[in-house]
């Protein structure tokens, strides 16, 4: 996904993969635990398969989340650069909307095992942050992917023409019409508060997960065997698009 959206102590091998008319990226990071003994030229540096533990589960759902973080982050901070939004301007609406779905991403979960929830957060929110994602989230889910509050409304009106005290003159001309009112949903003081409630939260992440670094290599260390063969983990794995309604196994 690019540097910008990856961890800074993380070494990393990224790729673009053209696949059936579109390009997406196929990305290895990496972090050495044990770094005592010299690697020699011509050996290989392989990835292997983990036993799935739940700590294994967390901390490959932890880097997705943190994905749709960083993307919702970077979206917000474009959208803002745009001043006040509007539902007038496409670019800015379309960027607060984007950022809106990726941030609630990170919290649904989906079939990633672990899922991330207002508890997660708690040791670095304090009562701005949680009404700010309570905010974000009923926008999410009752506007921008939902259909149900007040932030749009469309009604069917008639159309004839009356003089100056209202009063109908004639059936012909008449017609029919709608009144409408849209908004983006997110006024600018919150907007404004997006960015830095977003890189605390990738960076209590980001803390996390090097925690469960070192439980997993712990895990992983003590099945090694020097001279044993090794299994190498695929490091990209192509969709089958005709799945597309179906859960990923």
């Amino acid at each position: 996904m690019g540097r910008d959206f990856e961890r800074k102590d993380m070494s990393e091998q990224s790729s673009l993969v053209e696949f059936e008319g579109e390009l997406f990226s196929s990305t290895w990071l990496m972090k050495w635990i044990e770094t005592g003994n010299e690697i020699a030229a011509g050996v290989l540096i392989a990835p292997v398969p983990l036993e799935q533990t739940s700590e294994a589960i967390e901390y490959a759902a932890l880097s997705l989340a943190a994905d749709d973080l960083r993307l919702a982050q970077v979206s917000f901070a474009e959208a803002y650069k745009l001043g006040m939004p509007s539902s007038a301007n496409v670019l800015s609406k379309a960027l607060i909307h984007a950022a809106i779905m990726s941030y609630a991403r990170s919290f649904t979960g989906g079939v990633r095992g672990f899922r991330l929830d207002a508890k997660f957060f708690s040791p670095i929110w304090d009562a701005v942050d949680v009404e700010l994602h309570d905010y974000l989230y009923n926008l999410r889910d009752k506007h921008v992917a939902h259909s149900v509050n007040d932030f749009e409304r469309a009604t069917a009106v008639g159309v004839v023409v009356a003089d100056q005290s209202f009063r109908l003159l004639n059936t012909n001309p008449s017609g029919v019409g709608v009144v409408k009112m849209s908004m983006v949903g997110l006024p600018l003081s919150k907007l404004k508060l997006c960015r830095s409630h977003i890189e605390r939260m990738v960076a209590h992440i980001d803390q996390r997960a090097a925690n469960l670094e070192l439980m997993i290599h712990r895990q992983m260390r003590a099945g090694l065997t020097v001279g044993e063969m090794v299994e190498v983990a695929p490091i990209l794995i192509t969709p089958d698009r005709s799945k597309i309604a179906e859960r990923r196994r």
